[in-house]
């Protein structure tokens, strides 16, 4: 088996509103496939799947392109998720095919991937924030992990036991300590 085929192919996967989209367009420009077919196929996907799939999937859009009379005409083509296009393409078969079959999949995944990381981050900066903005919520984060029970975390913070579990409950509603912690 050889590592790869001899096929320069770099997937053109854009993000739209946090999603990262592929369109039938270049589909059919990487499968060498004319448009016109691809958009049949999708047709044809559309009439075997679910409506929630389809519409979740397969989004009707247009692009603008010169006709051969020289004017601007729009066209339609179709934005598709990861899921889409996975649906539309396992019928295309051949090694050529598998070989972009699997750039598209590494693309979509290294896309993914870029996109939780940045999300991971805005995630972890905003607990930061909260937790900045609410020293007892980050001292009572410190004496769970320690181990501490409320009665003790009240001793800490000098309040009563129902004040550190209301500041728990309100923590847990935040998603700052997970449901175990006794609130």
């Amino acid at each position: 088996m050889t590592d790869s085929l001899p096929i320069n192919i770099t997937p053109q996967i854009v993000v739209i509103n946090g999603v990262p989209l592929t369109t039938s367009l270049t589909v059919a420009e990487h499968f060498g496939k004319a448009h016109k077919n691809v958009l049949r196929d999708i047709e044809n996907v559309l009439t075997q799947v679910s409506d929630f799939f389809g519409k979740l999937n397969f989004e009707p859009t247009e692009y603008t392109a010169t006709n051969n009379l020289g004017f601007q005409v729009k066209y339609a083509m179709y934005n598709l998720t990861r899921d889409g296009f996975m649906i539309l393409v396992m019928g295309f078969t051949g090694k050529e095919a598998m070989c972009i079959k699997e750039a598209y999949i590494t693309a979509f995944n290294e896309m993914e991937a870029m996109l939780n990381h940045g999300l991971k981050a805005k995630c972890q900066k905003l607990v930061e924030q909260l937790f900045a903005a609410n020293p007892k919520w980050a001292l009572i984060k410190r004496c769970l992990n320690c181990g501490l029970n409320q009665a003790q975390i009240a001793r800490v913070l000098k309040c009563s036991a129902e004040t550190v579990r209301q500041e728990q409950k309100k923590m847990q509603e935040c998603g700052l300590l997970p449901s175990d912690h006794r609130a």
